[in-house]
């Protein structure tokens, strides 16, 4: 009898291997991990009424008719179960919360009732050939079932490549294999009664979406057991489509890098390991750790002030670490209503908005997500539209700001200044856009639009006919660290026919230290072909003198921060005379920038 059920067996010890991983790290609020839940028990008791069918077949003679037909029809209802559930499943992500969905769901779940009663009415023969080991049923009853299934299938694929781009990715591929192997098995199986590898494609198909969809290991951060940030994702996108209000606190652990350096790794899990567990022992909450220093804790029912008192509370308080008391420097950061967001991608893109501002700045200790925060971040986005709609069509204005000589008491250069206007005709504010622009790598193809703007400028123009030797191009730290950026702008001016010496390069202190090696290499390059380098906003910043020795600046422009403020403050017109005399001393020119009034140009000539 074994050698008649073997694919069965292996269906089963497959499904109920899965199960015991599952419900060891179930997160047990993920609507498709429910739905995946049902799904189990279904395939498990359409497997167990596959192997309760054969020997009722088998055994026919000395089981009531009434039994056998009974526990074989309602294996045939559990195929077509297993099949609509596949359907249910696979695309729940998609339709569940929708309303219109679930009203024509109900009535449709009614017509499968009506189905799934009218079997009790239809005939079904068997045939069993014991010498041969050979058993299978038929009739209109098996007839209907490939029917049936077959509707389910097909719809699950009409489905399939209407809502293709809806799709996630991670559910694309598991999707096709699992309704492509429930066909073929049972095309398999309806010409070959003998091979009854239904069951089997069964437990096939929840050992896919196991692996690529149901995985709890997918979820869950390996070095600490609890919730990744790709479940605060799931979770998030649930509770939007649920619309359900939550609220939020990220927590970030600043000092966590010197701890590492002091006491170690092993002691940084165990430290870490006690605020996961801190966490878990808020009621009515789950907790995400979303980075290496970085958690977030939701609740649908706490309220938020009430959450944020019992985490600062407990962070107000040392934790052990290696037999040490510490106290931990903590930022946080809080999300009072999740009705603020429009929808969830604007709360992940704040997010990571925050956590990048954490990230960068430990001082700020503590920011709140009011409304104003996300306006500002939704002008952001629009300004991120707007910068992609000017380099599809050309929106970028380059204007020529004049600089005066007073050696040669006239206009000797320009600086080459990059403006982009909104939808209504009014200029952003470049300090706002450029810095968008880096983040989002959209600055390399402006500096390469804006560079081909002015050497077509200079060639269409001759500017030096008019007194003006050069023109002065900003290079940003991303556009420094690209390798090869020399060569790409040598291309350009001599597809314009630039001399080198019509072309001075502005790069501030940042760039300089953020990627000396490329920057070597470009400055190197454009030295050698006869281009000239100017260090910007001298003052600001580190205003490391290494840098202005060690590259060869032909120019510097000291930061109009200190002009400003020598006006009236003796330290900083003091600082401002030593520097001119030490750049003059160095043989550098200098350039001052933020000469505004007349008392900024008295104060120029004083020195």
């Amino acid at each position: 009898m074994f050698s008649m059920i073997q694919f069965q067996s292996a269906g089963l010890v497959i499904v109920l291997f899965i199960m015991c991983m599952h419900f060891a790290r179930r997160t047990k609020w993920l609507v498709t991990e429910r739905t995946f839940e049902v799904f189990l028990f279904i395939v498990l008791a359409g497997l167990l009424l596959d192997i309760s069918s054969i020997f009722a077949i088998a055994y026919r003679t000395k089981i009531p008719v009434i039994v056998t037909n009974l526990i074989s029809k309602f294996y045939l209802i559990s195929l077509q179960v297993t099949t609509l559930m596949t359907l249910v499943y696979l695309f729940a992500d998609l339709f569940w919360y929708e309303e219109r969905i679930r009203k024509l769901f109900r009535p449709f779940l009614i017509f499968l009732i009506v189905i799934f009663c009218s079997y009790l009415f239809l005939p079904i023969y068997y045939f069993f050939d014991f010498e041969n080991r050979v058993v299978y049923s038929y009739g209109p009853a098996v007839f209907m079932t490939y029917v049936c299934c077959l509707s389910f299938l097909t719809l699950s694929f009409g489905i399939l490549i209407f809502c293709w781009d809806k799709i996630s990715l991670s559910r694309k591929l598991p999707v096709v294999v699992i309704i492509s192997s429930f066909i073929i098995s049972a095309v398999i199986q309806f010409f070959n009664n003998e091979l009854l590898l239904v069951g089997f494609a069964m437990s096939m198909a929840v050992m896919v979406i196991y692996l690529y969809m149901e995985n709890p290991y997918l979820r869950m951060d390996r070095e600490l057991g609890t919730n990744n940030e790709h479940a605060w994702n799931l979770y998030v996108k649930q509770m939007f489509a649920r619309k359900k209000d939550f609220n939020m606190v990220a927590i970030y652990i600043n000092d966590l890098e010197s701890i590492i350096d002091i006491f170690g790794n092993k002691n940084k899990i165990d430290l870490l390991l006690s605020i996961t567990n801190f966490f878990r022992s808020i009621d009515d909450s789950i907790s995400f750790r979303m980075g290496t220093n970085n958690f977030i804790v939701v609740s649908s029912t706490l309220k938020n002030k009430d959450l944020l008192e019992k985490i600062t509370r407990r962070f107000a308080e040392p934790f052990s670490v290696a037999d040490a008391s510490i106290k931990l420097s903590v930022s946080y950061c809080t999300y009072p209503d999740s009705k603020l967001f429009s929808d969830v991608q604007e709360l992940i893109s704040i997010k990571n908005y925050i956590h990048l501002k954490m990230k960068r700045n430990a001082n700020e200790t503590f920011i709140t997500v009011n409304e104003d925060l996300i306006k500002s971040q939704r002008e952001m986005v629009n300004i991120k539209k707007r910068l992609q709609w000017a380099l599809e069509n050309d929106g970028f204005d380059v204007f020529y700001q004049p600089i005066y000589s007073f050696e040669k008491g006239r206009i000797v250069s320009a600086e080459a200044l990059t403006r982009l206007k909104d939808e209504e005709g009014k200029f952003i504010n470049p300090e706002v856009f450029i810095q968008i622009a880096e983040e989002n790598g959209m600055i390399l193809e402006i500096g390469m639009k804006v560079f081909d703007k002015v050497c077509r400028f200079i060639k269409d123009f001759h500017p030096e006919d008019l007194g003006i030797e050069y023109i002065e191009v900003n290079l940003s730290p991303v556009q420094c660290m690209q390798y090869r950026l020399a060569d790409r702008y040598i291309r350009i001016m001599k597809d314009y026919d630039v001399k080198p010496q019509n072309i001075v390069f502005e790069i501030t202190e940042t760039a300089a230290i953020g990627s000396p090696v490329n920057l070597t290499r470009n400055v190197d390059t454009f030295v050698s072909n006869g281009v000239k380098f100017a260090l910007d906003d001298y003052g600001t910043g580190y205003s490391n003198l290494s840098y202005v020795y060690a590259l060869p600046f032909d120019c510097v422009k000291i930061d109009k921060s200190i002009l400003w403020s020598s006006l009236d403050n003796p330290k900083a017109y003091a600082t401002l005379k030593n520097t001119f005399y030490m750049l003059q001393q160095l043989g550098t020119e200098v350039v001052m920038e933020g000469v505004e009034t007349i008392g900024h140009i008295e104060k120029l000539l004083e020195l």
